[in-house]
């Protein structure tokens, strides 16, 4: 039986079967916190539809195997915040997304660079994370508001991120940004890194000096594991060095396959289930809002809540391979869970 290799256009398959099977153990655990009664309605309807999450997918492709001409056509996503499988789809469309807007910023204003900023506090307990992430959003909506801050960075994309400390049991929540600054920045307007700590500990309202860093976007060595192939993609036609930032800022608000490691892995999933719902973590501020309102406008991007999340980087829809010129055809695949893979229909 032919299995699914979804090779993208560099060559480094695509990770389908790894996040599937990484749902599979997230499926374990939702079946541990399901033994409690009065829990029992809630995680048999999340169990149920993580399993049929990327259970069937459809692609287009082509007849002799040319992978640059592969689309994922139809599935179903389940859309929840832990779902490794939805991560990963998430992450691509908000990578794309950003870089769809950073474009048309700097479209719209020639000469702006980028800088990237991660904003973070001391760790908390998983019975404080609910509040601490309301305190997080609050603090840096008044960061933002400060004189200092809104000449030096004239527009943000934010993201959030959790990460779990299984020898504390403790949790560290982060804000990664990437701030626009005009041409003058890095002459006249820089924010030092202490005056940065300043303001965010002013704005955090804590008596401890928080942990910041600010630096300017370049291009690194390493790509980010997180979207690999999509950072080659944009390597010609576009900022190597801003996808980089944009990969590293668009990966997972709270990266499973790590807590699913942990030996309390049951109460991390748990609190994180938790204080993970109605949260948007993603936001975009000042030009960057700017440009993306116009974008949405022409119908060019959407909101990743509308998003069925099959079409995640607005791929040029194909009717013949463009390296053989062969009408596409459509290819199925189911997911066997006894054999851990995909298998062709």
């Amino acid at each position: 039986m032919t299995t699914l290799k979804d090779i993208s256009s560099t060559g480094k398959e695509r990770p389908w079967r790894s996040h599937k099977q990484l749902a599979g153990d997230l499926l374990d655990v939702y079946h541990e916190l399901s033994s409690d009664p009065d829990k029992q309605e809630y995680y048999k309807n999340k169990i149920n539809s993580l399993r049929n999450c990327g259970e069937y997918l459809q692609f287009i492709q082509c007849p002799q195997n040319h992978q640059e001409a592969q689309r994922l056509k139809r599935a179903y996503f389940c859309k929840q915040r832990l779902c490794p499988m939805c991560q990963w789809r998430r992450s691509l469309f908000t990578f794309h997304d950003f870089l769809s807007v950073a474009h048309r910023a700097q479209k719209n204003n020639p000469g702006i660079q980028f800088v990237l900023i991660t904003l973070t506090a001391k760790n908390v307990p998983g019975d404080q994370l609910h509040d601490e992430i309301s305190h997080y959003m609050e603090s840096y909506s008044r960061l933002t508001k400060y004189k200092l801050f809104k000449k030096a960075i004239i527009g943000t994309y934010r993201t959030f991120e959790i990460t779990a400390n299984e020898e504390t049991n403790e949790f560290h929540p982060h804000f990664h940004i990437i701030g626009a600054v005009n041409k003058s920045y890095f002459q006249h307007d820089y924010i030092k890194q202490e005056h940065l700590m300043s303001m965010w500990q002013k704005a955090f309202q804590c008596n401890y000096p928080p942990s910041v860093d600010i630096r300017k976007v370049k291009k690194k060595n390493r790509n980010t594991q997180t979207i690999h192939d999509e950072i080659k993609t944009y390597k010609e036609s576009h900022n190597e060095a801003l996808a980089q930032a944009g990969a590293e800022v668009a990966k997972y608000s709270v990266k499973v396959g790590d807590i699913l490691k942990q030996k309390n892995r049951k109460e991390v999933v748990e609190t994180l289930d938790s204080v993970l719902r109605h949260r948007r973590f993603i936001s975009y501020g000042g030009i960057l809002d700017t440009a993306r309102k116009e974008l949405k406008a022409e119908n060019k991007i959407d909101d990743i809540e509308n998003s069925d999340l099959i079409n995640v980087s607005n791929e040029e829809k194909l009717c013949t391979c463009p390296i053989c010129q062969s009408e596409l055809i459509h290819a199925q695949y189911i997911w066997n869970n006894a054999k851990t893979n995909y298998f062709k229909l």
